[in-house]
């Protein structure tokens, strides 16, 4: 279910979440994916899953150790033939020194892509992330950003920890659904999607009060869990953060997946880092590359993110292996992650068929699918709370992937005795004494 050169998966999951030692989840995934045509491989040692899609599906489901496909992340890829072969042909130097030529030519190559002056090689893009926020943050400020930002709830509080700054977590706003870029789906969207807006972001900006960590940045990203941003709500915020009036405000995207856009849209990358000072770029996830992100930005910024990758313990000697593969991967993967996406689509619609909901718009790589849609969660979200004695059933929606759902009626059963056996106590003990007592 991917691209024979890139190999990206569709569908995530998330084992630590989805996965555990309960005879109740096991029963549950047992009736709810076995018996949908879809085959899963459930081990009670440890937190492993692994989903693969089942030929003949008249026949019926069974436990298999050969996965045909993992689901779980597109940063599960492995090297291609021809990715190994640039590896092993790209020229070597010393990158802490400055002398690694495939590195100059990666960081030259994705300057002029992303038409900002200088960009910098790195680790990962939690590490560009970083490095860029860093360089304009101070102690004691803030930057805003979504409630669902990798650097809000992915980055281990790497903000607070490198740049001594404070997160101002801002709920997007739900807005309407839109055509899937250049292929809408055949079956109508039940989910929803949202972005960041200037009307969620401005209560939330702290000015030069005494009390505030004044807010100095933005952190954007796209896409955000598949989903593409709208580079019109992109230009209205940058026009918002330029034009404050307490203080030009800094603007970073996090463009891990910001590949994906663009393929899915038409528009050049450029055109989305013209609204940014600062951008990451990851090339592990759909591109297929083993390692490696970069960070583009003003030349002086660049520098100064330099010196800090080295405090990081991010400088790198023979890095030129790992921008072989990505200049590869940009190459010859990046104008094929389309079918990757268009083959997603084609689950989602596959899936809705036999009865899940889909949570999130299908831009991209992603699929967001469920058990249970909004209206049947809170009814048992309701339900739930009905108290002891009731037979409830709680579903929650996990962050990728597949919902879990454990009945509760063994402990109501047992709720209701011991409510009994505390009502036929309470009928032959005394009051409960109203004066406290004294402290030991």
């Amino acid at each position: 279910v991917s691209t024979q050169s890139t190999g990206s998966p569709l569908f995530f999951f998330d084992p630590r979440v989805l996965i555990r030692n309960n005879n109740t989840m096991t029963s549950f995934l047992t009736r709810s994916i076995l018996s949908t045509s879809l085959s899963s491989r459930i081990t009670n040692s440890s937190c492993q899953h692994a989903l693969f899609l089942k030929k003949n599906s008249s026949q019926r489901p069974s436990f298999s150790s050969k996965v045909v496909a993992d689901f779980r992340s597109d940063t599960v890829t492995q090297p291609t033939p021809g990715m190994w072969d640039a590896m092993r042909a790209s020229p070597l130097g010393d990158d802490v020194f400055g002398d690694d030529p495939t590195v100059h030519k990666i960081e030259r190559f994705v300057a002029e892509l992303t038409k900002k002056p200088a960009a910098l090689f790195c680790v990962t893009a939690t590490m560009a992330n970083q490095l860029g926020l860093k360089c304009v943050l101070q102690s004691g400020t803030s930057v805003l950003c979504s409630s669902d930002a990798h650097i809000n709830t992915s980055e281990t509080g790497g903000v607070a920890h490198h740049s001594s700054a404070h997160i101002i977590p801002v709920s997007p706003v739900p807005v309407e659904w839109r055509e899937a870029w250049g292929s809408p789906l055949e079956l109508e969207p039940t989910g929803g999607r949202a972005e960041l807006t200037v009307e969620c972001l401005a209560p939330q900006l702290k000015g030069p009060n005494v009390h505030y960590p004044m807010t100095t940045a933005i952190a954007l990203e796209n896409t955000v869990g598949g989903v593409i941003q709208s580079l019109d709500n992109l230009k209205k915020i940058h026009t918002y953060a330029k034009n404050n009036p307490f203080r030009k405000l800094h603007m970073h995207l996090d463009g891990a997946r910001l590949w994906n856009a663009t393929v899915e849209t038409g528009i050049p990358m450029s055109e989305y880092c013209k609204y940014v000072d600062t951008v990451s770029l990851c090339l592990s996830k759909g591109l297929g590359a083993p390692v490696g992100a970069l960070l583009v930005g003003e030349h002086e910024l660049i520098q100064r993110a330099r010196h800090f990758r080295k405090m990081f313990g991010g400088g790198w000697r023979q890095a030129g292996l790992l921008a072989g593969a990505g200049l590869y991967a940009m190459e010859h993967h990046w104008p094929q992650m389309k079918e990757d996406h268009r083959r997603a689509r084609h689950l989602a619609k596959e899936l809705q068929k036999l009865g899940f909901y889909i949570e999130k718009k299908v831009d991209t790589n992603m699929v967001w699918a469920s058990t249970r849609g909004p209206q049947q969660q809170q009814q048992q979200q309701s339900s739930s709370k009905g108290g002891r004695g009731r037979s409830t059933t709680t579903t929650t929606t996990t962050s990728r992937g597949l919902s879990q759902q454990q009945s509760s009626q063994p402990f109501s059963q047992s709720s209701q005795s011991f409510s009994q056996s505390q009502t036929e106590r309470s009928s032959s003990s005394p009051p409960p004494r109203t004066t406290r007592s004294k402290r030991p």
